[in-house]
């Protein structure tokens, strides 16, 4: 039945032990406070939000190709779970890709994460997701004996330790949501034969697999029907169908991640060994979940901290491609990823080599090119920019969709220009190119400031020109 106002609602309140002399006190009751302190630290953590806060960097130190399983390093770290528990890493550590069949000692202190079958690995060519969830134990021994006794009645463990352990998640492709039936083929093709000796295809496959995460495809539904909805409880109002999107949202939704584990990274397994170990597809900051169940795609950490991650994915992933690539002047986008962010970084003169050649990798796809005269050393290159905009450049692109190389669209390239100290000229051409989607407006606009002259772009005269 209703409450009335001023009633003090305790059903399903932190419960503390309470302390009064000549109380006698059991182990439940101490157990019953550290219960209390426990609920209290778990609201704290999902106020900040589920996540890695720190540390936590798998890195792949033998793909398991040869006699010895696929091995990982991971850096020491902390994160929060959706259930607001922070797990902790306190050490580096090696982890070897299977499991160890011993017995455990679990401490109960996780009861409902311990629940989670985690059987045998499958065997065989597959994407799978390394998690880190809770683990507890026991450690030492404590005497204990009867009240009122003096003598040892025996012995009982002296700490319950609150740990970490990890698992990798096998994903069903074909049982995800909010996937196309043509990414569904595509993902099955590319798995089929993605290995280090077809890199076209295996970076193909990385790029949609990590954009799977990103919910890519589903997010384009948003300007079609920002309305949409699904029906939830009766006299509820109805629920984005974006608020719960990409991969990891359903393996929780197919109970095969829980609540309680933290993404750290995508990989693909074949018979072969593991071909690649993707990051940032699916590692994120802490976010908290939208305060509106109509309305979550529009700003909140949730957004901030995919479109963070969507960044940092690519840029991960062309080292990657540019450190095994044999020809990496020859990498065109269209043969390597099927997506790329809204806007993003190409090393085109790098001293150290590793760079890519823009108009290979762009191919055939219209760019705007500049034609300055007096200075052929621009001509031919994207427009300039200055390069003090590339921060509020990127910062802004966040809010767009990916580009979807599918749809044949134009780009946005700009050569960023930096002037010397002591200088009024500058520099001839920077090391790297910065494209941004279609979607987005033009950032080589002419402006008042500082740049005015050097690094705006004014409509010129062609040359011969005397109108």
């Amino acid at each position: 039945m209703p409450e009335h106002l001023l009633t003090p609602i305790l059903e399903d309140g932190v419960r503390h032990t309470h302390f009064f002399h000549g109380r006698l006190l059991s182990a439940d009751d101490l157990r019953a406070e550290q219960e209390a302190h426990r609920r209290h630290q778990q609201q704290l953590g999902r106020a900040i939000g589920g996540g890695v806060v720190s540390g936590l960097w798998p890195t792949m130190l033998d793909d398991g190709s040869g006699d010895s399983p696929p091995t990982l390093s991971v850096t020491r770290g902390l994160a929060v779970d959706l259930l607001g528990t922070t797990l902790e890493l306190p050490r580096d550590l090696q982890l070897f890709l299977t499991r160890d069949v011993a017995d455990d000692d679990r401490a109960g202190l996780f009861d409902d994460c311990d629940r989670l079958d985690t059987g045998l690995l499958g065997v065989g060519d597959g994407l799978y997701l390394l998690v880190m969830g809770p683990a507890s134990g026991y450690q030492e021994r404590a005497p204990k004996s009867g009240l009122g006794e003096t003598s040892i009645a025996g012995c009982g463990s002296r700490y319950a330790v609150e740990g970490v352990r990890f698992r990798l998640a096998r994903i069903d492709v074909a049982s995800l949501s909010g996937v196309s039936e043509s990414t569904r083929d595509e993902l099955t093709d590319e798995l089929l034969g993605a290995t280090l000796d077809d890199l076209d295809r295996l970076s193909r496959l990385r790029n949609v697999a990590a954009h799977l995460a990103f919910a890519s495809e589903s997010l384009g539904d948003l300007g079609a029907d920002p309305f949409a909805r699904i029906a939830t409880e009766p006299q509820q109002p109805g629920r984005s169908p974006l608020r719960q999107r990409g991969l990891v949202d359903d393996l929780r939704r197919l109970n095969l991640l829980t609540d309680c584990e933290v993404p750290l990274a995508l990989l693909a397994w074949t018979l072969e060994g593991v071909q690649f170990l993707d990051r940032w597809s699916v590692r994120r900051r802490p976010v908290v979940t939208s305060p509106d169940s109509g309305w979550p795609t529009i700003g909140g950490s949730r957004a901030t901290g995919e479109a963070e991650a969507r960044f940092l994915q690519f840029q991960e992933h062309l080292d990657w491609l540019l450190g095994i690539h044999p020809a990496p002047s020859s990498i065109a986008a269209d043969d390597h990823f099927r997506y790329l962010p809204p806007a993003g970084l190409l090393p085109i003169e790098r001293a150290a080599g590793g760079n890519v050649d823009f108009q290979t990798f762009f191919g055939s796809r219209p760019w705007r090119h500049s034609e300055y005269p007096g200075r052929p050393e621009y001509s031919g290159y994207p427009e300039l920019m200055d390069a003090a905009r590339l921060g509020p450049l990127l910062e802004s692109a966040s809010a767009y969709p990916a580009t979807d190389l599918e749809e044949a669209e134009k780009v946005w390239l700009y050569l960023p220009a930096v002037r010397a100290v002591g200088q009024q000229e500058p520099r001839a051409r920077a090391p790297y190119m910065v494209f941004a989607g279609p979607h987005l407006p033009p950032w080589n606009t002419a402006r008042f400031d500082v740049a005015r002259w050097d690094y705006s772009n004014h409509a010129r005269r062609p040359a011969g020109d005397t109108t």
